[in-house]
């Protein structure tokens, strides 16, 4: 009886080892929308995605900088950054596992305090942009 609880125990640490990289993947997608201004051009970490809505998956690990752009228009920037998931820390049972969320970076998310973001589930968010000092 001994030999099954340590055995239980082992495979208890084991099984919990990053859970964030079993449980949730190192990106997610992101639906990015510009309400008012259908023809905007979106522009992720400098990479140019599209014009008005676009859908793109961005790794976990990385903070996002979106910049609007239109013709007569300023630029529109705005920075968001990750958050770290704590929950996934305590149900992470060994520095390991820990380690390896830590590493490739399924223990972060996008940090939906922000107003333009809306988390769908923990792989889809939505973002809504609104580009105020561009006239109709």
């Amino acid at each position: 009886m001994k030999n099954f609880k340590v055995l239980f125990f082992v495979g208890l640490l084991l099984f919990s080892s990053s859970c964030a990289t079993m449980f949730r993947t190192d990106s997610y997608s992101a639906n990015i929308k510009v309400k008012d201004k259908p023809t905007a051009k979106i522009y992720v970490n400098g990479e140019y995605l599209g014009e008005g809505e676009v859908t793109k998956t961005f790794k976990r690990s990385k903070d996002m900088t979106v910049q609007l752009k239109h013709d007569g228009c300023p630029d529109y920037v705005k920075n968001f950054d990750k958050k770290l998931s704590v929950g996934f820390i305590f149900f992470n049972l060994t520095i390991i596992g820990i380690v390896v969320d830590l590493g490739n970076g399924a223990i972060y998310t996008p940090d939906n305090s922000y107003s333009e973001i809306t988390k769908v589930n923990s792989k889809e968010f939505i973002i809504e942009l609104t580009y105020a000092d561009c006239p109709n």
